[in-house]
């Protein structure tokens, strides 16, 4: 069936899991113009939310507007982590993989909606101490339950964090521990690879200073 955009749903559940990449669709967009055919968006019957197709979403909006009617497949979801499933399921078969903390994102989010630990490693195609060792890298964030981090967070020494500490580690931290980082800064300054006399690099040697004072 066909709908126009502005009559679908884009769900803040679904982008807090899977945030819109702006590279992917631009990408996206480029091919729509070159005429390239995508596969159908598929929607909640009941709440219109998209369940899968945000990025394609976006790339129509943003090409054609909020009218534009495209094709979309409605599918009736018993609760929510069907939902979930579903949108695992067909990033697997098609579309942008998933990144890796999204992946764990999603493992979480399904563990937390009854799934097991099996269900969720077959459904991933991903061993179940996997999905385990994902479990054990998550830090409880204030207001919002268990959430996983980057690799390299010291999940033994920090096990609570605020809601915008986290939102900050998501947008700005390289998944690196942090000796790794040290140690690749430590050989750039003896390789003579960082310019010191740059105001900008004198700014974050003196807020590194700090911080370890």
């Amino acid at each position: 069936m066909k709908r126009k955009l502005k009559n679908l749903v884009v769900a803040d559940w679904m982008l807090e899991l899977r945030p819109v990449n702006s590279f992917v669709v631009s990408r996206y967009r480029q091919a729509m113009r070159q005429g390239e055919e995508f596969p159908a968006i598929i929607v909640d019957s009941a709440s219109m939310e998209i369940i899968s197709g945000n990025h394609r979403y976006m790339s129509y909006l943003g090409e054609f507007g909020e009218d534009h009617a495209i094709e979309v497949e409605s599918h009736p979801f018993g609760n929510h982590a069907e939902k979930l499933a579903f949108a695992v399921g067909e990033n697997v078969k098609h579309g942008e993989a998933m990144d890796g903390i999204t992946r764990r994102r999603f493992a979480c989010a399904m563990i937390d909606e009854g799934m097991t630990t099996q269900e969720v490693a077959a459904l991933m195609n991903v061993a179940v101490h996997a999905i385990e060792k994902w479990g054990n890298q998550t830090v409880l964030v204030i207001g919002n339950g268990a959430k996983p981090v980057k690799t390299g967070f010291d999940t033994k020494t920090v096990t609570k964090i605020k809601k915008t500490d986290y939102e900050e580690h998501m947008d700005k931290d390289l998944g690196v521990e942090a000796r790794g980082l040290m140690r690749q800064l430590s050989r750039w300054l003896g390789h003579g690879w960082i310019d010191l006399e740059d105001e900008r690099n004198k700014e974050a040697f003196e807020e590194l200073k700090k911080a370890m004072e």
